[in-house]
C-alpha cells in the first residue's frame, strides 16, 4: 500500500506543478487518471472543476496545459 500512496502523492504534486497533460505523459496514464489520482490523494469527493476552483489553481493549470500544447505534449 505504501508504494501506491507514494505514487498518488507524486502524481498529485506533479499535476499541481506541471499540469494534467505533462503529468499524464510523464506517467504514461490518461488525463482522467491524473485527475482521479490527484483528487483521491487529498480525499476530494466533488468534481474536478470544483477541485480546481476550490484550490485556486485554475489559471495555473490553464497555463501549464497551454505550455504543454505548444510543446506538442
Amino acid at each position: 500500500m505504501g508504494a501506491m500512496k507514494r505514487w498518488m502523492h507524486d502524481v498529485h504534486d506533479d499535476c499541481l506543478s506541471m499540469g494534467v497533460r505533462n503529468t499524464a505523459k510523464k506517467y504514461d496514464i490518461s488525463a482522467d487518471d491524473v485527475k482521479t489520482a490527484t483528487m483521491n490523494h487529498v480525499q476530494w469527493k466533488k468534481s474536478w472543476s470544483e477541485f480546481v476552483i476550490e484550490n485556486n489553481i485554475k489559471q495555473t493549470m490553464a497555463n501549464a496545459n497551454e505550455a504543454a500544447k505548444k510543446r506538442g505534449l
